[in-house]
């Protein structure tokens, strides 16, 4: 069977028919109208999942067997006291760069977090460094900094680096990565090496690369979802596996513009935006072909 693919564009009604293929060709790309994108990166890459540990975040309403039942609303509130003492965020109060607003949620009460549906590990939030990606999202991905160990939702996945999480030895881990001593039989990436790898990083320079239009542009390409961008599409994506002098041009940028949006969230930054843009489709060496086709969308 080869299933007919139709787009209706520019309103309903306005078809045009796509290239199709047999049914058992065709992957999830089938349901997105863009063809898939090429692109040659002629430098040294390396996954996400390779620098850091990529996880959805908690579910704060009450877990099977809880003593008492709770919702999220129940356990979080709009100012900060002594039980309500973690910044907390959803996807929603989430903007590129540094989230727009928060809620503060119960901590280290005797339902929070233990009685959560989904507590995850508490060092996934304690960490002093992290990039928080927003899980529903439109064409363009939501990537921020944070330096405040904000406490984060289901509709949040946060990208730690390794050696920010070293020692921390949990069952949630041990399913992407395990130390050298541990029983691996499942042939896992080894710890010790992602915490080197992970070190060669500066986590400003990564908010940069995922803030750039060659990741929207990648995943537009090869996201499984319109909406929603999935901890695996992260972890794929391909970085700069570049020094430390190649990083510190867009370090030096972004750093700009946290300060600019921490000073005004409103403040205008597109230029330097932009300018991120060149610097990483230079260090990528994309052809101006390629550069042209991320331009146009």
């Amino acid at each position: 069977n080869k299933p007919k693919r139709l787009v209706h564009d520019p309103e309903v009604g306005q078809v045009t028919e796509l290239s199709t293929d047999e049914q058992c060709n065709l992957t999830h790309r089938a349901f997105f109208p863009e063809d898939a994108l090429s692109l040659d990166f002629s430098c040294a890459t390396i996954p996400l999942s390779e620098i850091c540990y990529v996880s959805y975040g908690l579910r704060p309403n009450s877990k099977k067997g809880a003593s008492e039942r709770f919702v999220t609303s129940d356990v979080t509130q709009d100012t900060k006291d002594e039980i309500h003492s973690r910044p907390y965020v959803d996807g929603k109060h989430l903007d590129r760069w540094l989230p727009a607003t928060n809620l503060w949620i119960e901590w280290g009460t005797s339902r929070s977090p233990s009685q959560f549906y989904a507590p995850t590990f508490t060092k996934l939030h304690d960490a002093g460094e992290k990039i928080l990606l927003r899980k529903n999202t439109g064409e363009i991905p939501i990537a921020c900094y944070d330096d405040q160990q904000f406490v984060f939702s289901a509709s949040v996945i946060g990208a730690v680096p390794w050696h920010t999480l070293s020692g921390v030895m949990n069952r949630s881990i041990k399913k992407q990565a395990m130390y050298s001593g541990e029983k691996n039989l499942r042939g896992l990436p080894s710890r010790e090496n992602l915490e080197r790898i992970s070190k060669r990083f500066g986590i400003l320079f990564l908010l940069g690369v995922l803030n750039s239009n060659v990741i929207t542009a990648v995943l537009r390409a090869n996201r499984r979802h319109n909406l929603s961008i999935y901890p695996d599409d992260w972890k794929a994506l391909p970085i700069p596996d570049v020094d430390e002098e190649s990083q510190a041009p867009v370090i030096k940028l972004v750093d700009l513009i946290l300060t600019a949006k921490d000073a005004d969230p409103r403040a205008d930054t597109s230029g330097w935006e932009s300018e991120i843009d060149r610097l990483v489709h230079a260090l990528y060496g994309l052809s101006a072909e390629e550069t042209a086709a991320i331009e146009r969308g």
